[in-house]
């Protein structure tokens, strides 16, 4: 039994990768030949996809980017053999670029080229998440398994922005899972073929902290909260003085349903069914966050969770997603100002030799400020300048007058971005950016698997790196 692979990504089955998969069955059953055809992830060489690697004794060989009208031609050159082809690239693992991707952050994070996701746990791909949150390698993916999309308490969830992800929270919905979902639009989990929530809040726009206490109401007044939980894990007295808010009348389904649209029958059903699902978790995005209710609704979820007890376990939690591509590769690569390249602490005395060897300079042991302690120190006087890429601060960041009387104060601020933002109106200095197009690099999704992406087109303007390496060397 020969074993061939062909990539499913989204590229190669625009492409035609499910006609040449499905030619290639015809073909080789036509010539009595044994095949297992496995359908893999993206090998990152897009520009050469439809992609067909075939397991031989000398490895994968590979081909491309191969059409189903190549594979007569192919089998009869000895495809299964892994012969000479015009097509024929040879053993991936061998190319240059695949090498190139290696640096020091995933001696810690794992390999940058999984053929699988079984491939990419066996070599320890989720390591950068267990030393960031302790978790082992296969927990962010059983978390999912092992929630409330078996059949029990839901959540609600951005699709739109996490399309993969939420693949894995349809399988569950197919196979019986609960499902409420909390948005004023009517995404695709509302109502789908094959899905449907059990529970859709379409709440007005502004309303989240208020049905989110509602919910919080039911659980409290209706006696599904988790004392045993909450005497083990909770405050005492921050329960208690929450527990005295939180059944005011005025947190009711009833006072609430007015102003946030939904009947409080709906908010009554949903809160028995997260409290009583057994295991309930919630995911929400930069919906949540980066409304101007933001963080006071992250709390009220917070609370909510823990009243349930549905914290601190397998399959339940308060679980935000990354809102913008690549996030997860940028706090690999050390974006966060208290940690290195993967996730080791700036406070490290060993840790801060290792990065100054390979960097040739003196680093500090404090941690450096975030986005908001950047913006008071600004109106505080203390913080003079801003190096902002890819990013529309003065756009999408929260209590935007605030961000702006803070980029007002700043002495220099420089803009680096594909067009002119909104933030480039605060700029002193504007300089050109790449898109992922024009440039080499890897992505890394919330699953840790690692893509590498090469430049498909040449642009005028200067490279990322030679800006950068410019600026710093001045």
């Amino acid at each position: 039994m020969t074993r061939v692979f062909i990539s499913r990504d989204s590229t190669a089955v625009s492409l035609g990768a499910d006609r040449v998969a499905a030619v290639l069955r015809q073909s080789a059953d036509a010539r009595g030949l044994q095949i297992e055809i496995v359908r893999t992830g993206s090998r990152g060489l897009f520009w050469l996809e439809p992609l067909v690697e075939v397991q031989t004794d000398r490895g994968r060989i590979a081909y491309g980017p191969v059409q189903a009208k190549d594979l007569a031609s192919l089998i009869d050159a000895g495809l299964m053999e892994g012969k000479q082809h015009p097509l024929y690239l040879g053993d991936l693992e061998a190319l240059p670029y695949f090498k190139d991707q290696h640096r020091l952050t995933f001696a810690r994070v794992g390999i940058t080229d999984p053929v699988s996701l079984d491939d990419y746990l066996a070599h320890d791909g989720y390591r950068g998440l267990r030393n960031a949150l302790a978790m082992s390698r296969q927990e962010i993916v059983q978390q999912v398994i092992d929630s409330g999309l078996r059949g029990r308490g839901g959540a609600a969830f951005p699709t739109d922005g996490h399309p993969v992800f939420a693949s894995m929270m349809k399988r569950r919905l197919r196979e019986g899972a609960k499902l409420i979902v909390v948005d004023p639009r009517n995404i695709d989990l509302v109502r789908t073929p094959h899905i449907q929530a059990d529970f859709h809040l379409k709440l007005r726009p502004g309303t989240n902290v208020a049905v989110a206490n509602a919910l919080a109401h039911v659980v409290v007044t209706e006696g599904l909260t988790d004392e045993r939980f909450v005497a083990k894990r909770c405050d005492t007295e921050s329960f208690a003085k929450w527990k005295t808010f939180i059944v005011k009348p005025e947190n009711s389904p009833e006072a609430v349903a007015e102003a946030s649209g939904i009947p409080a029958e709906t908010l009554r059903s949903a809160a028995r069914l997260y409290a009583t699902g057994g295991n309930s978790a919630i995911y929400y995005g930069l919906g949540v966050t980066e409304h101007s209710q933001g963080s006071t609704t992250v709390i009220a979820i917070a609370n909510l969770a823990m009243a349930t007890g549905n914290i601190g376990r397998e399959g339940v939690g308060v679980n935000p997603l990354r809102g913008q591509n690549n996030v997860q590769g940028s706090c690999d690569m050390g974006s966060f100002p208290h940690e290195f390249v993967g996730y080791r602490h700036v406070s490290d005395e060993q840790t801060r030799l290792l990065f100054e060897s390979a960097w040739g300079v003196t680093l500090q042991s404090e941690p450096g400020l975030r986005i908001p302690n950047m913006f008071a120190a600004a109106i505080d006087g203390s913080f003079k300048g801003l190096y902002v890429q890819g990013e529309d601060i003065a756009q999408s960041d929260p209590d935007i007058q605030h961000v702006h009387k803070a980029l007002g104060e700043m002495e220099c601020i420089i803009v680096q971005d594909l067009f002119l933002n909104e933030t480039a109106k605060f700029a002193h200095v504007f300089l050109p950016g790449s898109s992922f197009l024009e440039k080499n690099g890897t992505f890394t999704n919330a699953e840790r698997r690692i893509s590498p992406v090469r430049k498909v087109m040449r642009g005028d303007r200067t490279a990322h790196a030679k800006i950068l390496g410019t600026a710093h060397a001045r």
